[in-house]
C-alpha cells in the first residue's frame, strides 16, 4: 500500500496547479462507482487481495497503529490522524470527530522549509527534538479504545456521515442513470478495475514525457541527432 504513495506517479504529479483542489476534485469526479472500494476491511474484501494471508510485515509495527504521536519526515511534522480511520483498525468509529486530545501542530511549524538557508544556518534537531521525542512514548500514548467495531456501530457512523458528504461519484461526461448510483450502508465494490483505461493514461503519461524532454532539448540549443529525434517521435 505505502508503495502506491511513493512510487506510482500520478496523473496530476506532473503539473503545477496553483489552486489544487479543485483539480483533485475533478480527478475523482472522473471516477465511477465500480472504481471505489466503499468497504474495504471486510474479511471478504481481505481474503481476495491476499488469499494466503496478509505478510507478518503488515503486522510488524502494531503497536504503533493507535499512537497520538506526530509524525515526522526530514523536517516536515503532519498529524497522524488515526481517530479517523478507526474502523480501519477494527474499533468503532466515533462522531462527530473527536477534537484531538493533544496539541496539533502549530502552522508555523507547517511552514518550515529548507529554502532561503544555508546547510547549518538552522538547527532543525533543536527545532524538531520535541516532535521526535514524541515517538519514545508512542507506543503508550495511544487512542484508548477498548470495544471492538460493530456492523451496528459502523451502521450508525454512515447514517452521520453520508448525508455530510459526497456519497457517490460520477463519470462527468456521461449522463446516463447507469451511473447515478446512490450507495446504502450494505454496498460492497467490484474487485477490479478498468485495465484499458488505465493503460491508456499511462500511454498518454509516456507520450507526454517524451515530446516534454525533446521540448526541453530544443529549449536548450542542444543539438539532437537525426536518428534519436526520429526516434522519439516513433515512441510517441
Amino acid at each position: 500500500m505505502g508503495s502506491l504513495w511513493t512510487d506510482r506517479r500520478m496523473s496530476w504529479a506532473h503539473r503545477q496547479v496553483r489552486k489544487a483542489y479543485p483539480q483533485f476534485v475533478s480527478e475523482f469526479d472522473r471516477m465511477r462507482p465500480q472504481d471505489v472500494i466503499w468497504t474495504p476491511y471486510t474479511t471478504a474484501a481481505i481474503h481476495t487481495r491476499a488469499p494466503h494471508g496478509l505478510s507478518s510485515l503488515c503486522m510488524r509495527d502494531e503497536a504503533y497503529w493507535l499512537t497520538k504521536a506526530n509524525l515526522v519526515f526530514d523536517i516536515i511534522v503532519e498529524p497522524y490522524c488515526v481517530e479517523r480511520v478507526m474502523r480501519q483498525f477494527g474499533r468503532p468509529q466515533h462522531f462527530p470527530l473527536l477534537p484531538r486530545a493533544f496539541q496539533t501542530v502549530p502552522r508555523n511549524v507547517h511552514e518550515y522549509s529548507h529554502r532561503g538557508y544555508h546547510a547549518n544556518e538552522v538547527n532543525w534537531i533543536v527545532k524538531l527534538q520535541e516532535y521526535v521525542e514524541g515517538w519514545l512514548d508512542a507506543r503508550d500514548d495511544v487512542w484508548d479504545e477498548p470495544q471492538p467495531h460493530t456492523e451496528a456501530s459502523y451502521g450508525a457512523y454512515l447514517r452521520w456521515y453520508l448525508p455530510r458528504t459526497r456519497p457517490y461519484v460520477t463519470l462527468s461526461r456521461i449522463d446516463d442513470a447507469e451511473h447515478q448510483h446512490q450507495p446504502t450502508i450494505s454496498d460492497t465494490y467490484p474487485s477490479y478495475r478498468d485495465q484499458v483505461q488505465r493503460g491508456a493514461i499511462d500511454l498518454i503519461n509516456f507520450a507526454e514525457v517524451e515530446a516534454t524532454s525533446q521540448i526541453t532539448l530544443l529549449e536548450r540549443g542542444v543539438r539532437v541527432p537525426e536518428a534519436q529525434y526520429k526516434d522519439s517521435l516513433r515512441k510517441i
